[in-house]
């Protein structure tokens, strides 16, 4: 569970500190009252930077969501909002993934997917190569997009974590306490940046922020959150160095594959 570290709302305490800041700073100077108008101290406060609740230490430098190590192992678990008593469910329910699990070692990725049908789809890449065995399939194909893949196919060239690239300082909301450790807290709602931390865990199934929980020390998700479904992360060792399959390996070296 998430426990606040205060009562008032993140975006109240916000407030009142820019409040405290700038009627500090004008009394100081003491031209609070002479110099300028009451409707412009009002909005003064609306024109400072957001910034996360007093006392929150600021994010430290270098990228908030690191790349994994170059022999690695994780897994993520999906979780759906319960079915409606009384209503059948969606029709697609069963093409929704349950577990990813992915392997690294070096640049070559093994990722295996296992379907709420219990179906199960396996994927091998190296840099922008990729050949997948499909459900229901033994064929291996390869993976073509023409110029580039749609944005919401990740191939790990750029991040171990694709879509999280909203979280930035700018969705920051402190720190809060996840399975006994701090973690920072990042949310995003619909319209933008805005929006105070939301209850956790997230009711699925209704428009909820985007809410996302990483580890200070390994800069790793712990567990992310689109109001749709909620994703569990969770890491392990690379057991032994990874090498495809002779059908995989077969399809890759055709492509220009080296390993």
């Amino acid at each position: 569970m998430i426990k606040a570290q205060t009562r008032r709302p993140a975006r109240k305490r916000r407030m009142e500190k820019r409040i405290f800041a700038v009627a500090a700073f004008f009394l100081k100077m003491k031209v609070m009252r002479s110099a300028l108008p009451t409707w412009l101290l009002l909005l003064l406060p609306l024109l400072l930077p957001m910034t996360p609740a007093a006392g929150e230490a600021p994010l430290p430098p270098g990228p908030l969501i690191a790349r994994m190590p170059p022999q690695s192992a994780w897994s993520i678990l999906y979780q759906y909002p319960t079915p409606v008593e009384g209503r059948p469910p969606s029709r697609f329910a069963r093409y929704r993934p349950r577990e990813r699990q992915i392997a690294r070692d070096g640049t070559l990725y093994h990722e295996k997917t296992v379907y709420e049908s219990g179906a199960d789809e396996e994927r091998w890449l190296a840099g922008a190569l990729e050949v997948a065995r499909v459900p229901g399939s033994r064929e291996v194909v390869v993976v073509e997009f023409g110029e580039a893949p749609p944005p919401d196919h990740d191939r790990f060239e750029t991040s171990d974590f694709p879509g999280l690239g909203w979280v930035t300082p700018e969705t920051y909301r402190g720190t809060r306490s996840y399975e006994g450790r701090r973690v920072w807290v990042f949310c995003r709602s619909a319209a933008g940046a805005e929006g105070d931390i939301p209850p956790f865990p997230l009711e699925l199934g209704k428009r909820r922020p985007e809410l996302a929980l990483i580890d200070p020390e390994t800069r790793h998700p712990l567990y992310s959150s689109d109001g749709q479904r909620a994703c569990f992360y969770r890491y392990s060792q690379a057991a032994e160095p990874l090498r495809p399959p002779e059908p995989f390996l077969r399809v890759l070296r055709k492509l220009g594959y080296k390993g």
